[in-house]
């Protein structure tokens, strides 16, 4: 392998390569590593370290860090499931007898789920209620989602004559400011949406407590975006793939 692939991952996954080597080699055949893999080697990408979370979106205009506006972690699936570690405490716990340690550790995991569950109901309700008013910037009635596409291309054509090497007078240059909206915000009024799942979602959980996971694991469907264990969020990523190829023949 290209030796340049050898230092991304050497930087960006390397507790990955220590624990779970199978992972990985499944990560470096998927479409879209092969796909970012060729884009670097044709020059077309860079690798950013010690990248300043914490700067300013623009340089004086926007007083928010790039972190803050970039992307909406709450209503984000979760990204890492601590069934080894859960099963692990159960193990070395001296309290807990042999004899119960499989059962222990098996309810120990439902109830970290149960709390993974509360919280994301509590961030899929803080989503909708927070963008109620954000829909407004996306109506067509009153001409603000004609606003909105005139001021992403007049950004567009400012940024590419600040970045031009031509000389251009001062008044064809206009201030680059920040959009009236952001990703993140974007990102939320996509997830809105989520919140009609909560009344099924609610009355599983409320019905089957810890073995809602199992249910959750088969019809990942019915699970709000922020509910969404890796492994759910990786076989509703593949349904919607499969059915988006159906659709496409």
């Amino acid at each position: 392998m290209d030796s340049r692939v050898a230092l991304v991952r050497k930087y960006i996954a390397p507790s990955v390569i220590k624990s779970d080597s199978i992972q990985l080699h499944g990560l470096v055949k998927a479409p879209l590593f092969k796909a970012l893999n060729s884009r670097y080697k044709l020059g077309s990408l860079q690798i950013v370290q010690d990248v300043d979370w914490n700067a300013k979106t623009t340089p004086s205009d926007s007083p928010e860090p790039l972190a803050a506006t970039l992307n909406s972690n709450r209503s984000l699936p979760m990204t890492k499931f601590p069934k080894q570690e859960i099963l692990e405490q159960v193990k070395l716990d001296t309290k807990v007898g042999k004899w119960r340690k499989f059962m222990t550790g098996w309810f120990r995991i439902g109830l970290y789920l149960l709390k993974s569950y509360k919280t994301g109901i509590q961030n899929t309700l803080k989503v909708f209620w927070d963008t109620r008013n954000e829909e407004q910037k996306f109506s067509i009635k009153n001409g603000a989602l004609a606003n909105l596409v005139r001021e992403i291309e007049m950004h567009e054509i400012n940024t590419r004559l600040s970045s031009s090497s031509l000389p251009t007078s001062s008044s064809a240059k206009a201030p680059l400011r920040p959009l009236s909206i952001n990703r993140k915000t974007l990102v939320e009024l996509i997830r809105r949406d989520q919140i009609w799942k909560l009344p099924v979602f609610f009355t599983l959980v409320f019905i089957f407590e810890e073995v809602s996971a199992l249910i959750f694991t088969f019809f990942p469907r019915v699970c709000p975006y922020n509910c969404l264990t890796p492994g759910g969020y990786k076989k509703l990523s593949q349904l919607i793939y499969h059915g988006n190829n159906r659709h496409t023949r």
